[in-house]
């Protein structure tokens, strides 16, 4: 997996530290062997499992040495440690993307909370690691490559809460953001225009409040649509009204947003022209 890594018996290093420095070089890929053998999904790597994968990694070293490495990272003699604790371990200081960045459970702000806002505030740095990690060039971030960025990004957190992050990026539930979609969500801290109330005791129905909601702020709106337009077409689809919604801060049920397409786009062609959205929005304002 790492290809043939050489241990230097001559070296001034003992062969523990050798060990140790070759899995924190590539910590990220262990971490991945690991999370794909857990079988039972406990989040435990047992001294068995750790012995296992050295072989794998390409690391063909004596079984003592492995195994007093193993009682390194598991001082109380448990005989497993979590891959959270794993994470930590091999991610020395500089090996971690952001740094670590600690998540309070106290706080008034939930765990998907703080971890937007960790990720927005690092957003370059961010959007370059998914970036990396997109080997088949296709430009999307999938639900597991988002889960495998967060500890090498030096985010720890349940999967839940990542869980929760990736789904309010991906409102369709398509399992897999653009890295372009990515960008506007991260260096916009979550959402385009910011968290935006709709009163439901308004003299004004959602519909009406989410189109004036739009219209306010249609310059942002349409650049949002230019930069999902991937195709060059020009053209806004029913699917893509959706999925930007949410990402631009109105959380408003489907039948709404339906209904809010269906007037833009009265001859039921199931797309909306940028040019003509933006003079619909304009002549609302």
């Amino acid at each position: 997996m790492l290809g043939k890594i050489d241990i230097d018996e001559s070296s001034s290093k003992s062969v523990v530290e050798q060990l140790r420095e070759a899995l924190v070089a590539n910590a990220a890929k262990v971490i991945d062997l690991f999370k794909e053998w857990d079988e039972n999904g406990d989040g435990r790597i047992t001294k068995k499992e750790f012995r296992t994968a050295m072989p794998e990694l390409g690391l063909d070293v004596p079984r003592k040495t492995v195994d007093a490495l193993f009682d390194k990272f598991d001082p109380d003699r448990s005989g497993s440690i979590t891959q959270k604790e794993l994470g930590k371990i091999l991610r020395a200081p500089g090996t971690s993307v952001l740094g670590s960045i600690d998540i309070d459970e106290h706080s008034s702000k939930s765990v998907p909370e703080q971890l937007k806002e960790a990720l927005a505030k690092n957003a370059t740095r961010a959007i370059e690691l998914f970036r990396e990690w997109d080997t088949n060039k296709d430009g999307f971030v999938t639900k597991q490559e988002f889960h495998k960025a967060m500890p090498l990004l030096g985010l720890h957190a349940p999967k839940k809460d990542i869980d929760a992050v990736f789904d309010s990026f991906d409102p369709d539930r398509s399992g897999k953001i653009s890295s372009k979609e990515l960008t506007v969500i991260l260096r916009n801290k979550g959402s385009v225009l910011g968290a935006i109330d709709l009163d439901e005791e308004s003299g004004k129905t959602v519909v009406e409040q989410l189109r004036d909601a739009l219209a306010k702020n249609s310059g942002k709106v349409i650049d949002l649509f230019r930069e999902w337009d991937t195709n060059g077409d020009g053209n806004v689809s029913k699917k893509e009204f959706h999925k930007a919604m949410p990402l631009l801060g109105l959380n408003v049920a489907a039948k709404e947003i339906d209904a809010l397409f269906d007037a833009f786009d009265p001859d039921q062609s199931g797309s909306i022209g940028h040019k003509e959205l933006q003079k619909l929005l304009k002549s609302k304002r």
